[in-house]
């Protein structure tokens, strides 16, 4: 069985996740506030051992049973249009996903959210920082 499979996202979402992002490796902070959002940040790109189990807390504490990851450029290109891969919510999954090499689409820089859109993580092609928005009791989860 697939621990993954390639699905569209709806233009309603993705024009909402397109709202998100100021580029391909940045939120839109004024977005993010609108919401009541913070942003917590990590010094690195991948989101193993502690940081997949920390997210994966916070997927259960949100009552996300699975997770969806999206290129960033193509949420800004083409909102109405986006690809997603869509995982289970579990650590095994969260670590899965980062084996770019099984999948469809590079997934350098890409974000990470649930539907409805209770957050966000933008994982950057830049290994310095992996960036988490969402209300404070997920981003509390990760410091």
């Amino acid at each position: 069985m697939a621990v993954h499979e390639l699905v569209k996202i709806e233009a309603d979402i993705g024009y909402k996740l397109k709202l998100l992002l100021y580029s391909e490796q940045q939120f839109d902070y004024v977005e993010i506030r609108k919401l009541g959002w913070e942003i917590f940040y990590i010094d690195d790109k991948a989101i193993f051992d502690e940081e997949s189990t920390h997210f994966e807390e916070a997927m259960r504490k949100f009552g996300c049973d699975s997770f969806f990851v999206a290129t960033t450029l193509n949420i800004l290109s083409d909102f109405s249009n986006i690809k997603a891969i869509k995982f289970p919510s579990n650590k095994y999954s969260i670590e899965k996903f980062q084996n770019a090499s099984e999948f469809e689409m590079s997934l350098n820089d890409c974000l990470i959210f649930s539907i409805p859109t209770n957050f966000a993580i933008l994982r950057t092609g830049e290994v310095l920082y992996t960036l988490y928005a969402g209300p404070s009791t997920f981003t509390a989860c990760f410091k």
